[in-house]
Order: C-alpha cells, then sequence, then structure tokens
C-alpha cells in the first residue's frame, strides 16, 4: 500500500472514531464518505456514511456535493446532477460558491456531455481558486470544439 493510500486510510479511520465517540457529528460522516468517493473505493459505504450526515444536516451543501459525487462515481449521472445542482443552490442561497461544487458540477456536466455548460462551470470555479486541473479541463473542452 502506498504511503498516500495509508494516510487516507488513515484519515478514515480517525472519522470513525470521532463518529463512535460522537454518533451525531455530521462533519466525520461526510469527510469519511467524500474519502471513499473521492479515492473510488467503497462507494456502498460512502453513500451510508454521507446519508447519514445529511440526515443530521439535510441543507448542508457541502454533504449534498459529496452525495453528488458518490453518485457521479458509481455512475449515476442524473442523481449526481440532481444533488449537485442541490448543493450549488444551498451554497448560493446562502451566500456561497464553492469551486469544487462548481468542478464537480462541470465534470458532470462533461460527462452528459454538456460542453457549454460544463464549460462554465469550470470557468466559474476557476475565478474563485485558479486550479491547474480544472484549467486542463476546460483546455480539453475548448480543443474539442
Amino acid at each position: 500500500m502506498s504511503e498516500q493510500a495509508e494516510k487516507y486510510k488513515d484519515a478514515v479511520s480517525y472519522f470513525k472514531k470521532v463518529i463512535a465517540v460522537n454518533p451525531k457529528h455530521a462533519d466525520a460522516y461526510n469527510y469519511a464518505g467524500y474519502i471513499y468517493a473521492m479515492r473510488n473505493e467503497n462507494l456502498e459505504e460512502a453513500l451510508s456514511l454521507i446519508s447519514e450526515a445529511l440526515k443530521l444536516e439535510p441543507d448542508n451543501g457541502a454533504y449534498l456535493d459529496s452525495l453528488g459525487w458518490v453518485y457521479f462515481k458509481s455512475g449515476k449521472i442524473d442523481k449526481a446532477l440532481r444533488e449537485t445542482e442541490r448543493a450549488l443552490a444551498v451554497l448560493r442561497k446562502s451566500g456561497k460558491e464553492d469551486p469544487a461544487v462548481l468542478e464537480h458540477l462541470g465534470d458532470i456536466l462533461l460527462k452528459k456531455n454538456l460542453k457549454e455548460k460544463a464549460s462554465e462551470m469550470y470557468k466559474l470555479s476557476i475565478k474563485l481558486l485558479d486550479n491547474a486541473g480544472v484549467r486542463r479541463k476546460l483546455d480539453e473542452i475548448n480543443k474539442s470544439r
């Protein structure tokens, strides 16, 4: 196992210990689930963990984004789009924008071959946080036109 994989494993273990001590710690559920989703591992467990976070805080934009990301990684693109759009709406309603949510929405839209909309999301994400990975995605869309 690589050193990085071991660190992720340790982080999930830590969050699970937090949950054992405080079963109402929504962030711990979300972060553990998001780590799994990010690594495309244990997606069923990721869905369960993030669902627990959402039971505790149903209108949390970050948790809705995590749910969308699990669906995306699971190939459930329409569900991913619905939840990630909900996440963005919740964040915007509270006056916030999150470059990661915008990037995720761009990825989902790109998967649905909605390149113009994906490009818009990537541009908004870059405006908030200049990210080389998001720039590469935007460049790929521009090259494909």
